[in-house]
C-alpha cells in the first residue's frame, strides 16, 4: 500500500518517492548497519604497532590486539595505508638488521 501511494505521488509530481521515515530512523540510530568502515585510529596506535614490530618478535595478531586494532586484518589495512608497507614487511626489515 505504501509503495503504490509513493508511486502515484512520484508519477504526479515527477519526483522520486521519499524514503520511508522508519528506515531512515533505523539508519540514524544504527549507522554501523550502513557503514562497514573500520573505526578511525589515532596515530599513536599505529606508532605503537611500529614500535612493537621493530622491537619484539610478537606475531602480527598479538601486536594488533595489544595496540587496540579489532583484528590483524584491520591492523594491516591501517598500517599499510599510513606506512605504504605491510606490517610483516616492516617487521622483516628490522629483524634482518638485528641479524646482521
Amino acid at each position: 500500500m505504501l509503495v503504490s501511494a509513493a508511486l502515484s505521488d512520484s508519477q504526479a509530481g515527477g519526483d522520486f518517492p521519499q524514503p520511508d521515515a522508519r528506515i531512515l530512523g533505523d539508519a540514524q540510530q544504527n549507522p554501523g548497519v550502513i557503514s562497514q568502515e573500520a573505526p578511525a585510529l589515532h596515530p599513536h596506535e599505529v606508532r605503537r604497532a611500529q614500535d612493537l614490530l621493530e622491537n619484539t618478535d610478537d606475531t602480527i595478531e598479538r601486536i594488533a590486539t595489544l595496540c587496540g586494532f579489532g583484528t590483524a586484518h584491520q591492523m594491516r589495512t591501517h598500517f599499510t595505508r599510513i606506512n605504504h608497507v605491510t606490517p610483516h614487511a616492516y617487521q622483516r626489515t628490522f629483524r634482518s638488521r638485528a641479524a646482521a
